[in-house]
């Protein structure tokens, strides 16, 4: 994956001060990820690769709570998060981090699950249904996402 110089530059000196030292985790925030042309959406190709870059570069990736209690960070934590739920993060996201061992936090419309977004302008799109959550929330899903 090509990285530009000041990407890679600020990249290198992100995370490695604990936030007990004033700084805090990276956190990466996405909507969806689809090959669709949205100005919410990230190409598939694009997530896979800023994982395997969060990888290759000695990230943790943590969720949101584990943010919470004071507990000591990783020296280089990424946290990465999903707003509003939408269908293509099933395969698109969650699958490719449990496979890679990473975690990540989902915040989710609850009214909107296994619905459409009635907030986008145009065509609703499709709502993560409830099965993935749950698939999404297994406890042995945790183990595996907790690496």
């Amino acid at each position: 994956m090509y990285v530009d110089p000041l990407t890679r530059r600020l990249l290198r000196g992100a995370g490695k001060v604990p936030s007990n030292q004033g700084r805090g985790p990276v956190v990466l925030m996405y909507h969806s990820i689809s090959q669709e042309r949205s100005r919410w959406a990230l190409p598939q190709k694009k997530f896979l690769e800023q994982i395997r870059l969060l990888a290759s570069e000695g990230w943790t990736t943590l969720c949101v709570r584990d943010l919470v209690g004071g507990r000591p960070l990783p020296e280089r934590a990424a946290v990465l998060t999903f707003d509003d739920g939408y269908s293509d993060n099933f395969n698109g996201a969650f699958l490719p981090l449990a496979a890679s061992g990473m975690k990540a936090t989902w915040f989710m419309v609850s009214g909107a699950v296994g619905k459409g977004s009635h907030w986008d302008a145009g065509e609703p799109m499709k709502m993560l249904e409830r099965v993935q959550l749950l698939e999404m929330d297994k406890p042995g899903r945790k183990r595996i996402l907790k690496r």
